[in-house]
């Protein structure tokens, strides 16, 4: 019998099978994952159809499920379980419906990629000749110089990561074909403290891996790349490094693939008098968002075949 359970976050009552009761969900009011559990009350209006512009998932075992928005062309509705799972996705599939919502939504992405790149050239040129000009007036010794060139490394890294995390969740929107607007690029700070304990040690990872004939530090990044989106997504702890493990087992190639891919992409932007990097830099961040969402079956199957 169909019950009625609280999100612990937004306190929404939403509708449940029992079958799911000890299964992870994702809120589709406030997109908090939790797990199903005391259910408050039967749900009586068990036979109500679905709100208007949504199709029911045929494959949807979890009732809290993204809404399949429909589309006019009925070529790229969305949705998904809201459980992490895994499914093995070649590149083909990932760029057609990475680039489908990309052109649909060029505006946006652009927008938020320019605004990325312009804070980290800001950081990383534009001050540090600021602070070397104030500490020349000042005569300052020169190990100020280095404190300070390293201060402002570590602020345009932790900007970056602020951005990125508010970039991520507007695309993960898009993907789902849920509502959103450029202004939420500035608002992931609730899940910025929690992405910095999983993103620190992960890039520390990488790094000293790289040191190491570069071959380490790639194989962390193949596997563990997923991370970062589990953390966006309100994942905790530890958990993320073994869900990302499970996401990209079977997809190692696919991963290896949209790295190559990624660089070839970064390199025709630069040539395009770097301006183009706005544009191949937005189309590189979605791939990869649609890379998470499909490995971790979390678009529908007949979404990843019309992809292809």
């Amino acid at each position: 019998m169909p019950l009625r359970v609280p999100c612990p976050s937004c306190q929404q009552l939403l509708e449940v099978p029992d079958a799911t009761l000890g299964c992870e969900a994702v809120c589709p009011q406030c997109e908090r994952v939790f797990t199903v559990t005391n259910p408050v009350e039967p749900a009586l209006d068990v036979g109500r159809s679905p709100p208007a512009g949504t199709v029911e998932h045929p494959d949807a075992a979890n009732p809290f499920a993204a809404p399949m928005t429909a589309d006019p062309t009925n070529r790229w509705s969305v949705g998904g379980t809201g459980e992490i799972g895994n499914v093995a996705v070649d590149t083909r599939s990932i760029l057609s419906y990475a680039l489908e919502v990309w052109k649909k939504n060029l505006g946006i992405m652009a927008g938020m990629t320019l605004v990325l790149l312009m804070v980290q050239n800001l950081l990383l040129q534009v001050l540090p000749i600021l602070l070397e000009l104030v500490l020349w007036l000042f005569n300052a010794p020169q190990i100020a110089s280095v404190v300070a060139s390293v201060a402002v490394s570590l602020l345009a890294l932790l900007i970056q990561w602020y951005l990125q995390t508010g970039m991520t969740m507007v695309m993960l929107k898009l993907l789902r074909g849920q509502r959103t607007e450029f202004a939420e690029m500035f608002g992931g700070g609730s899940r910025f403290v929690p992405m910095l304990g999983v993103m620190i040690p992960f890039s520390l990872l990488i790094f000293g891996g790289s040191l190491l004939f570069l071959v380490p530090g790639l194989m962390i990044w193949i596997y563990y790349w997923p991370c970062f989106y589990l953390v966006v997504e309100g994942r905790r702890g530890a958990q993320t490094m073994t869900l990302a493990t499970r996401i990209t087992a079977g997809n190692l190639l696919t991963g290896v693939l949209l790295s190559l891919l990624s660089a070839g992409l970064y390199f025709v932007g630069a040539l395009a008098c770097c301006v183009g990097v706005v544009f191949t830099g937005s189309l590189v961040s979605l791939m990869w968002t649609t890379a998470y969402l499909m490995m971790s079956n979390q678009l529908s199957n007949s979404l990843v075949d019309q992809a292809v």
